[in-house]
């Protein structure tokens, strides 16, 4: 792994843009681990949903997210 973390530089804890996306850091002070999951889980939830083909490797990539971050919170 490396130590090429981006720092988030966002103040605002429920930004749906950071959470679902932006916020990299896996320490991040202002977006929680629970809400990052739950945004994530929320849009897979949603890709999974639409059943466009195009999305699959978005819901492959979401995917993957939501058990990195679901096993770093144990």
């Amino acid at each position: 792994m490396t130590n090429d973390v981006k720092k988030c530089l966002c103040d605002e804890p429920l930004c749906a843009k950071c959470l679902g996306v932006n916020c990299e850091d896996d320490n991040c002070k202002v977006h929680s681990f629970g809400d990052k999951l739950r945004a994530k889980r929320r849009i897979l939830s949603n890709l999974e949903a639409s059943g466009k083909e195009a999305k699959k490797t978005e819901i492959a990539k979401y995917r993957l997210e939501v058990e990195r971050i679901g096993g770093l919170r144990k």
